[in-house]
């Protein structure tokens, strides 16, 4: 067995120092592939600052007043129907109070005139329905006398045209009455043809009174029927309802101004700062506080005019929230026109875009927090 001997020590360090060069070069290459992509991201991406704001929804006076209580305090959660803050008048509340008070005697006024009139309808209504039991009576007196005129003129008829004529008693009755041939005495012929004349006569006088009986009840009834109108309108009840109606319908407005007295808030959302004081005088539209969307929120960021082609309605961009925390979002909106800010003539102008969120959640910030916009260059995304 040969022996061979053990290489210095010089030669086995040369070997272990050849892979610590690989693994720097390796390192070396890494951060500056690190920095070349950074570059190309980042780094060749534009900058930009913009805000965070609540989607705010602003509550005004709808009505002219002086603010006498505050029931709101910011950062309170508010939902419609919330009270906000309440104005005072004092000339609105006097004329409520003054038409409630007439509404009340107008109601008295109503209910005597009613009962007037149904005491008057009822004493009319007696005086109608007497008449008409006259008129019905009369009406069957007047038929009763037809018959008996109708029965007298068809036995004269059939006398006459059996050659036989009728001589009646003194007292002119039927049942005294007997017929006679006509050679026994011709004179009483004669009288038997006045006789029937003077009963078609009748006949026709007995007719008439009993149409005008019939017409009579037929105007009684009628009159029956529009006597509660024509009593009530006498009466000048309709006026005084009409009147009542009107008192009413302003007393609801009235209502509905006292209710604007209470100003309310008409979203969700937490109160912002509130631009009044108990006191002051407002008119109608002064805003009175903003309501904060703690859901819907937006970055606005003021872009100058010279770069805003780096952003496209519906182009996404990287956010860098306080504390480095890295979001999302989505651009939603481009003003049309640019804004010169006051005395810049001449100077940049800025277009406004505003931003929506896409992806992770936002972190929660106070409004107006300052929030760092990267575009990212064309091609990468």
């Amino acid at each position: 067995m040969k022996l061979v001997p053990k290489p210095p020590r010089h030669m086995r360090s040369g070997v272990s120092v050849a892979p610590l060069q690989v693994l720097a070069v390796v390192v070396a290459a890494l951060g500056c592939g690190l920095v070349l992509a950074w570059w190309l991201t980042d780094g060749r991406s534009p900058k930009f600052y913009g805000y965070v704001y609540p989607r705010t929804t602003t509550i005004v006076a709808p009505r002219g007043g002086v603010i006498s209580n505050i029931e709101t305090r910011s950062g309170d959660s508010l939902t419609p129907g919330t009270p906000v803050a309440r104005l005072a008048d004092e000339t609105l509340e006097t004329r409520y109070l003054a038409k409630q008070g007439e509404i009340a005697a107008a109601v008295a006024r109503l209910k005597t005139a009613q009962a007037q009139a149904e005491l008057d309808l009822d004493r009319h209504v007696r005086d109608i329905e007497d008449e008409l039991w006259l008129v019905q009576l009369r009406t069957a007196e007047f038929q009763q006398e037809k018959y008996d005129i109708e029965l007298r003129r068809n036995m004269l008829k059939d006398a006459l045209a059996s050659s036989q004529w009728a001589l009646f008693g003194d007292t002119d009755q039927f049942m005294t009455s007997y017929l006679m041939h006509a050679e026994d005495n011709p004179q009483d012929r004669v009288v038997t043809v006045l006789r029937l004349e003077a009963a078609e006569n009748a006949v026709e006088v007995s007719t008439a009174q009993i149409e005008w009986c019939e017409w009579n009840r037929k105007r009684l009834e009628k009159h029956k029927e529009r006597l509660p109108d024509v009593v009530q309108r006498s009466a000048g009840i309709d006026v005084l309802a009409a009147q009542l109606e009107q008192s009413r319908i302003d007393l609801g407005q009235l209502a509905a101004a006292r209710e604007e007295l209470e100003i309310k808030s008409t979203a969700v959302g937490t109160a912002g700062l509130m631009r009044v004081t108990p006191g002051c005088s407002v008119a109608p539209g002064t805003p009175i506080v903003d309501v904060l969307d703690d859901v819907e929120r937006v970055i606005v960021v003021n872009v100058p005019s010279e770069q805003i082609r780096s952003f496209r309605k519906g182009g996404e961009v990287s956010l860098t929230f306080a504390g480095r925390e890295l979001r999302a979002g989505r651009v939603f909106d481009i003003a049309p026109q640019a804004v010169v800010p006051a005395g810049a003539t001449g100077g940049e102008s800025y277009i406004e875009v505003r931003i929506e969120p896409t992806g992770a959640v936002w972190p929660e910030l106070p409004a107006g927090s300052r929030v760092q916009i990267r575009v990212p260059p064309r091609g990468v995304f």
